[in-house]
């Protein structure tokens, strides 16, 4: 029974039979990433700027009479007769409020670069004769690793503004009888601004845009993954080619046993084995 070795070739695809819809995918979830965290770092700055330019993640804010002061005078007003801005009161570490700050800020400017990549090449496959990238669809290996990092970083500042909030506003328990952010919160800013700041709508515009930016990052990487596991982009072509068989030449070997043996075997070991058979009156087969 003959035996068969099996090889597989990966091939690119003609761009033509590629969709188009993957890279549409890709665009608009690097889009809709972007304008998530270019609002996150733009509230996240007024936020911190409704509060003086002070950290306010995890701060421990402490609230005592103003009246109490002589020397020391906040600037502005005071709701409720009560001021956190006093030397007892620590705010937020300013590493951590960088690091969420520009954070967002450095995503913003990375999906920017892959959404020009993505808009320049073409769909994928082979790509069309003049591109500036030949084989397009190489650039979801890169991607997929910038992705992966992306997510990552952006999870750690996820985590750190939610918790940071979260326990500024519960900070206020106290003033406003519930430990989560409230409308309340605004009045506080007149503390240090002239006019009042929707610091509310600050910290929901963040949370909200916080949560779609991780979001749309780990739905582009699964749309990556998932264009590879599909084999939009390639094909592969199984071959089964039939191995040769090798046999014993004798100098005995008659022509009968020559033309048999020569059908299992390659051209040029047929043209071997055909020269050295002899037949018994000495005449040599060619």
């Amino acid at each position: 029974m003959p035996k068969f070795d099996r090889y597989f070739r990966i091939a690119e695809k003609e761009t033509r039979l590629v969709p188009i819809y993957w890279k549409i995918c890709h665009i608009l979830t690097l889009i809709c990433a972007d304008a998530c965290c270019f609002l996150v770092a733009y509230n996240f700055e007024a936020l911190l700027n409704a509060f003086g330019k002070n950290c306010v993640l995890n701060a421990d804010l402490d609230f005592e009479d103003i009246n109490k002061y002589n020397q020391y005078k906040p600037v502005g007003p005071y709701p409720y007769n009560m001021s956190f801005n006093t030397p007892s009161t620590h705010w937020g570490s300013k590493e951590d409020c960088n690091y969420c700050l520009f954070t967002n800020i450095f995503i913003c400017i990375v999906g920017l670069i892959l959404v020009s990549f993505f808009g320049i090449v073409s769909k994928g496959g082979a790509g069309n004769r003049g591109d500036v990238y030949t084989s397009p669809w190489t650039i979801v290996f890169p991607s997929i690793l910038i992705g992966f990092v992306v997510s990552v970083v952006l999870f750690v500042a996820y985590i750190k503004l939610n918790i940071g909030i979260d326990a500024f506003c519960s900070e206020f328990s106290t003033q406003n009888n519930s430990t989560s952010c409230s409308q309340d919160l605004n009045v506080y800013t007149l503390i240090f601004n002239a006019e009042e700041r929707d610091a509310y709508a600050y910290i929901q515009t963040i949370k909200i845009c916080n949560f779609l930016a991780l979001s749309f990052w780990c739905l582009f990487l699964a749309t990556l993954i998932l264009r590879l596991v599909k084999g939009s982009d390639f094909k592969i072509t199984v071959y089964h080619l039939r191995r040769k068989n090798v046999i014993k030449e004798e100098d005995d070997t008659d022509q009968d046993n020559i033309s048999d043996n020569s059908t299992e075997l390659g051209f040029d070991q047929r043209q071997e084995v055909i020269l050295a058979g002899k037949s018994k009156n000495g005449v040599t087969w060619l």
